[in-house]
């Protein structure tokens, strides 16, 4: 009997370790240390909608990308990335709390590229925590960003948590020129270094064996800037679901920004709505092969 058991707990075991690594996502922001297995490829749809800046700001943002499983639990994958912002350009007068507008409606595209590389290094069910760690290198037009991350998450029977530290390291230049149309001077290019940091946390709870999934998602970025240090830390938080099959996946989550949790002078509101929105949604569909 005791070797029944252990037999019947051995192959429960197999079956979760399988069914959990076929796709990597559970979640719309957060990552999990999963990989999926070599000879494994998942082709993803990805779209994000960012809204609500200090007078207008609507972003669209799509990638299609493929992921491949590479074996020794190593991952990589590869995306494009089209974004299309229209916003207001603001200013903000923290004296006499008034937002400026400088500027009628400004519309932007960018294109990029992304390179990602994850390997795993301990496993969420057969270790006591999963660990592993992830990097992206993301090539624009305007921006290098390098967003290295340290991945930890945990399953107890129906109950997946998960936790996240990123950096975004992140290099942009822009050309300037004088204003005269008429010049033949090549444009200046000035070019800055930002490295926020950010937090994120994730709970799904599985039904109907492990193809609906129920949580929600909690966000903390904070910005650091020369001269000043941190600048803000921004909370955001909201639903996730998860739904999946055997040779698909989808994932949306719905984030509303609830607090600035340390104020600055130059961020001294309550919410920062001149670099992050109020609103942001993003969604996942794959499909493995």
């Amino acid at each position: 009997m005791r070797k029944i058991t252990l037999f019947l707990l051995s192959g429960l075991f197999i079956f979760m370790t399988k069914s959990a690594s076929a796709q990597d996502r559970f979640f719309a922001f957060t990552s999990q240390s999963n990989v999926i297995p070599k000879g494994t490829r998942s082709l993803e749809l990805w779209y994000a909608k960012k809204s609500g800046g200090q007078v207008f700001f609507n972003g669209n943002y799509t990638r299609i990308g493929l992921k491949m499983g590479l074996g020794k639990n190593i991952l990589s994958a590869f995306y494009a990335n089209l974004g299309t912002e229209a916003l207001v350009p603001t200013e903000i007068d923290h004296t006499n709390k008034k937002v400026r507008m400088y500027g009628s409606l400004k519309k932007t595209t960018d294109i990029s590229f992304t390179n990602e590389l994850k390997v795993k290094i301990l496993d969420p069910v057969a270790n006591p925590i999963g660990l592993a760690i992830n990097n992206e290198i993301t090539l624009g037009s305007q921006f290098m960003r390098i967003t290295p991350r340290l991945i930890l998450d945990k399953r107890v029977g129906k109950n997946f948590f998960d936790f996240n530290f990123l950096a975004e390291i992140e290099k942009r230049w822009e050309s300037e020129t004088n204003g005269d149309v008429m010049t033949t001077q090549a444009p200046v290019v000035t070019s800055e270094i930002e490295v926020p940091f950010e937090f994120s946390m994730g709970y799904m709870r599985f039904l109907k064996g492990d193809k609906v999934g129920i949580g929600f998602e909690v966000r903390n970025h904070n910005e650091v800037f020369k001269g000043v240090g941190l600048e803000h830390s921004v909370i955001f938080l909201g639903p996730a679901l998860h739904l999946q099959d055997d040779k698909w996946f989808f994932n949306i989550t719905a984030l509303q920004q609830i607090r600035n949790l340390h104020k600055s002078w130059i961020a001294p509101e309550s919410k920062v709505l001149d670099e992050h929105q109020n609103f942001e949604l993003r969604t996942s569909l794959g499909f493995i092969f």
